[in-house]
């Protein structure tokens, strides 16, 4: 898909650009035949809609889908997040935690900081070939976890 960017022709949005009061963004300058690729976020939205979660887990979900880096890693604290929604800081893991248990996001800890990652089959971040190698790589541990699940005794 080709992408127009450039000025507007418009003096007064011009300025309001330079300024800094509007962001100029890149849009399409014609829409593709095939919508395909707008399904994808209907369905995203769709299915998070469908997930039951409570007010502030939606919340702390789009804070964090706002601030999503290349291959879906989300360096955010609790307390940024907190601090960000004007959330108290022990609803904000209580938040984590329930994005955690529906396997929406990973905790990544490293050393005594943790990291979020978002399951790549909710949204991605990068490159289509990575995100290819990473959906493949998610399906084994997927797999893996569930045919690792403990033995009941008898």
């Amino acid at each position: 898909m080709a992408w127009k960017y450039g000025m507007t022709n418009d003096p007064i949005i011009e300025k309001k650009l330079a300024s800094g009061d509007y962001t100029l963004i890149a849009v399409p300058h014609y829409f593709p035949r095939d919508l395909r690729t707008f399904k994808g976020i209907n369905f995203m939205f769709e299915n998070i809609a469908k997930m039951g979660f409570n007010l502030q887990e939606l919340r702390v979900l789009f804070f964090m889908l706002g601030r999503l880096e290349f291959n879906n890693l989300i360096s955010l604290t609790q307390k940024t997040i907190a601090e960000e929604l004007n959330m108290k800081r022990q609803n904000v893991a209580m938040a984590i935690k329930g994005l955690a248990e529906r396997n929406i996001i990973s905790v990544l800890k490293k050393g005594r900081n943790n990291f979020y990652k978002l399951n790549p089959e909710i949204a991605w971040r990068g490159k289509t070939k990575e995100w290819k190698n990473v959906i493949s790589i998610h399906e084994v541990l997927e797999n893996q976890r569930a045919t690792d699940a403990p033995a009941t005794p008898f």
